[in-house]
Parts: C-alpha cells; structure tokens; sequence
C-alpha cells in the first residue's frame, strides 16, 4: 500500500476474459475493464478513535486530538507512501502519522511527536472513518469572539478571540487580570474549540482562577444566520 501525494490509492480487481472480450471493453470506453475499483482508500476525511479524531482536508490541511495536553494542526504532505507529516507552526515541529493499515473505513497509524513538555512521545490508534467534514484552514471562527463572565457572581467579563486559524487571546474588562491576557492556541472541529492557553509575559503573577494552563478545555459553539457566534457551552469533561 502506497499512498500518492494527494493522500489517495485506488485497488483495482483483475479482468478474467478473453483478449477479444478486453478489447471489446476498452472500445466501449470501460478504462477499468477488470471492472470497478474494489476499494478507493483515502487519508482524507474525518477518523475518530473515541474522543480522539483525526481531521485531513483534500486541500492539505490537518487538525488533530489524540493525546492529553497535545493538539496538532497545520498543513500536511504524504511522503514514502505511507508517511503523513504535519506541520504543526504553533509549536515549531512536525508532528509525523505513519500509516500502518488503511482501508476505505479504518485507518491504523503510529504518532510521534513532540509535547508540550519538550519530550518526544510515540502513540498507536485505530481510527474508524466516519462522515464529519473535514476541517479547512479557513475555519469558521477567525476574526470572531465570545464572551462571559469570570465567575457566576462577578461582573468581570471574559472576552476569547480568535485572531488566526489556530491563534487567540484571552482578555478581561477588569481587576489585575486585565493587565495579563493570555495567549491561546486552538484548534476547531466540529463547531466546537479545543485550546490551551500560555502566559504573554514572564512577569504575569498568579491570579486566582486567572492562570495560563497547558490542559485542553472544549467550548461547543453554535452560529447565527450571520455568521457571529450565538452561545457558547464548555463541554470538557465530555469532550475529553
């Protein structure tokens, strides 16, 4: 199995007639005469392992959770026919999905990346294509924001924007935590954000319940006919 540079393979079956009969098929404008192809397998399209998913556009984008405190997005190249590499920019590394076996409906790979502690990990799944669209670069997010209150008995709010594809800031209208945003790294699939969130200056002190924290939260969004976002619910103890 070998995979060409857009992601695709095609298997062919075997034609078992006669030369004449060959020859009759290919004049009939059947370029497959063994008949139809027996299996078209593809990377792209949505894989899901549980909570884990494996998002690859037809354009090269991927977006990717499959491992605790890790998200992976970024444009993808197949290479050797069968290695998926991700350039993953938020992090500055790529983040490599070997294939082991793919068929049109199930998609084994081996994971090596690097997290966010630095180290270099390894990881084995099984996904199950399922019929989620893929994820695009140009995700429906970008440019918009979201707000709320800090806490359900204060009147500080809490302003999430995504500035880029992947990138975003967290910011509050007052007390000490209005001097430190915090920067965000995100990723979007299926109407829903998984981010993480970083300091944006080494001097930010600790605020209680205002600190920057490698753990993914999980926000399910729902959209107005204009396109802004209309609610908003944390879903992160499901999600996850």
């Amino acid at each position: 199995m070998a995979l060409t540079s857009d992601g695709y393979t095609t298997t062919y079956t075997k034609f078992n007639g006669t030369p004449q009969q060959l020859i009759e098929s290919l004049n009939n404008g059947n370029l497959n005469p063994g008949g139809n192809p027996s299996e078209t397998k593809s990377v792209v399209g949505v894989w899901e392992s549980g909570n884990y998913f494996l998002s690859m556009s037809s354009d090269g984008f991927l977006t990717a959770y499959f491992a605790e405190r890790f998200l992976d997005c970024g444009n993808y190249t197949v290479s050797n026919g069968n290695l998926i590499t991700c350039n993953n920019t938020y992090y500055a590394r790529p983040t490599q999905y070997t294939i082991k076996s793919l068929t049109a409906t199930q998609l084994q790979v081996e994971i090596s990346y690097v997290d966010v502690y630095g180290e270099n990990q390894s990881k084995f799944l099984t996904f199950t294509k399922s019929d989620k669209i893929p994820v695009t670069k140009d995700n429906p997010v970008v440019g918009k924001s979201y707000t709320t209150y800090f806490s359900a008995s204060s009147t500080v709010r809490i302003t999430t924007s995504f500035t880029t594809f992947n990138t975003g800031t967290k910011t509050a209208n007052g007390g000490n935590m209005a001097k430190y945003p915090m920067a965000m790294y995100y990723i979007f699939f299926n109407n829903r954000v998984y981010y993480q969130t970083f300091k944006t200056t080494v001097q930010m002190p600790s605020i209680g319940g205002w600190n920057p924290t490698t753990e993914i939260t999980v926000w399910e969004l729902e959209f107005a006919s204009n396109g802004t976002i209309s609610s908003h619910h944390n879903i992160t103890s499901t999600a996850l």
